[in-house]
């Protein structure tokens, strides 16, 4: 990754930093989240299909945020690669 890419990794993971812990993301993520469990466990005996319906959807849930947490995590490490070359930058410009 180079200088502009660190650079756009870190504007990227600030950014969905913020979505993460938006009061509105996370009420979002907490209604959908109990929305599958209560369908889930009022889905009557023999409703399996249904069950692995609602497994599908908090798995894609699941991943969604895993995706957007890899964004801040990629971030963090282009940050601190950004810190860590900074002092030879400034010794091959300065």
């Amino acid at each position: 990754m180079n200088e502009q890419e660190r650079a756009e990794a870190v504007n990227r993971a600030a950014e969905v930093k913020r979505i993460l812990e938006h009061p509105l993301f996370t009420a979002a993520v907490t209604d959908v989240r109990a929305a599958v469990l209560s369908a889930w466990s009022a889905s009557a005996l023999g409703a399996a299909a249904d069950r692995e319906k609602l497994w599908m959807m908090d798995q894609m849930l699941v991943r969604v945020l895993r995706a957007l947490r890899t964004h801040v995590e990629t971030g963090k490490v282009a940050q601190a690669e950004l810190l860590r070359d900074k002092p030879r930058i400034m010794k091959v410009f300065g």
